[in-house]
């Protein structure tokens, strides 16, 4: 068991690095390059529902273009998230060793799934 207040991560950004290495850094149309109807009807294939009843035509229209150039970012599968190199992190075990847990077979396979998804997506890596 860990102490309280015990360090498992440090964050630290990437020296020298001026930002200009991420694409999607722009500045939002003032006028959409596609049409409000087709924006709306591209985020609902995706899944993405715009609930803005409540707002005036021209907050709709704002949110859904924030959206729509922003569409990369959402997704329901987590493999798909584009990721970043813009900041790294380390876990530090230092002298900590790994709880054991048991898990029924359908768990362990469900894991072991998961674990295999995330590393085929770079999301993670083997120590």
């Amino acid at each position: 068991m860990l102490p309280k207040h015990t360090a498992l991560a440090t964050i630290s950004p990437i020296q020298n690095h001026d930002g200009s290495g991420y694409e999607k850094f722009t500045t939002e149309p003032t006028i959409p390059l596609v049409s409000y109807d087709t924006q709306l009807q591209t985020l609902n294939d995706l899944g993405i529902e715009v609930d803005a009843n409540h707002y005036n035509q021209s907050q709709k229209e704002k949110l859904v273009t924030v959206l729509y150039n922003n569409r990369d970012l959402f997704t329901d599968d987590i493999c798909n998230l584009p990721g970043t190199d813009l900041v790294t992190h380390t876990i530090d075990r230092a002298e900590t060793h790994p709880i054991r847990q048991r898990h029924s077979p359908e768990a362990r396979k469900e894991l072991d799934k998961q674990i295999e998804r995330l590393l085929d997506a770079d999301i993670i890596e083997e120590s």
